[in-house]
């Protein structure tokens, strides 16, 4: 999902020598992480179950919602179209699993129960206003509705000690706010472009602007919050750090468009670069983890087989 978000924050400023190759590898963990998903249902119920019950497994939702967009945005709806239905089609199994098994205090990962529809949403306005299919607009704002509904729901019982003591996840309670600005942005354009009533435009324009200050208002004390306790161990939730900067990006160059505001533009563009040197850091800190596992001697039972 991170991957993909900074593919589409390098697709929007005209990058795309950044922006296929981020994609291409983010397609190719996705393809491992879906055949996984599938292989591990048939053979490992038991683990599969307790797997999709955990919030993080719904990144797979949104990983496959923010691929479809970047395929939209390069004019290949056809494909795009297919990964929102698989995103719908693993929402639609993975939600109730995540909801049947949930736990207060919720933490940053819990937030994804926003991420996931917010990222469906977003894909399905794209298509809908290409298509010009209301149908899917107005199925997209519903999502949308949910998602906020839900982020409702986590941040009232979200444990706020997390934005100082997090390993990297808590950054999701303002990936979640950006993300839903964005999915607010992307409707209204493929609102006006598809002659929506102006009340509803106005409402959903008002609403975009509150959300995209709620973003800010929570980015603010994330970023302090690693000022003030810098966290250098690698940890593979940082990977949840780089998705909410992606999509702050994204929002800011998204919204500069809708509301004609340069500085919106510029910040996109710093947050951006920004993005990328976090998705670089964390990538090489994941292959170094994952050397450092491979080299690891057997245990002794391996050992004595071996020999």
């Amino acid at each position: 999902m991170a991957g993909g978000v900074v593919s589409l924050c390098f697709s929007a400023i005209g990058s795309p020598w950044l922006s296929w190759p981020l994609f291409a590898a983010a397609a190719v963990v996705w393809v491992v992480l879906v055949a996984v998903f599938v292989t591990r249902s048939l053979t490992d119920s038991g683990r599969w179950r307790s797997e999709a019950a955990l919030p993080s497994a719904l990144t797979l939702v949104a990983g496959t919602a923010v691929l479809g967009t970047r395929l939209a945005e390069a004019g290949r709806p056809g494909p795009a179209q297919g990964l929102l239905v698989v995103g719908v089609a693993l929402w639609v199994i993975l939600l109730p699993q995540v909801l049947a098994h949930w736990s207060t205090p919720t933490l940053g990962t819990s937030f994804l129960v926003c991420v996931a529809p917010q990222a469906l949403a977003v894909l399905a306005a794209r298509l809908a206003r290409g298509a010009g299919q209301r149908w899917e607009l107005y199925a997209a704002e519903a999502v949308f509705v949910l998602g906020l509904m839900l982020y409702g729901v986590v941040v009232c019982r979200f444990d706020f000690r997390q934005v100082v003591l997090g390993e990297g996840d808590q950054w999701v309670l303002g990936g979640a706010l950006a993300i839903s600005t964005l999915a607010g942005s992307v409707l209204l354009d493929a609102s006006a472009r598809l002659g929506v009533q102006e009340g509803t435009r106005a409402a959903l324009h008002t609403l975009t602007s509150w959300l995209g200050w709620a973003a800010v208002a929570a980015y603010l004390p994330l970023a302090a919050a690693e000022v003030i306790r810098p966290r250098l161990r690698f940890d593979t939730r940082r990977w949840a750090t780089v998705f909410p900067l992606g999509m702050a990006a994204l929002a800011s160059l998204q919204m500069s468009r809708l509301f004609h505001q340069n500085a919106l533009w510029d910040l996109g563009r710093a947050l951006s670069w920004l993005a990328l040197a976090a998705w670089l850091v964390v990538a090489a800190g994941s292959l170094r983890r994952a050397r450092d596992i491979a080299a690891r001697p057997g245990r002794p039972a391996d050992r004595r087989a071996q020999r």
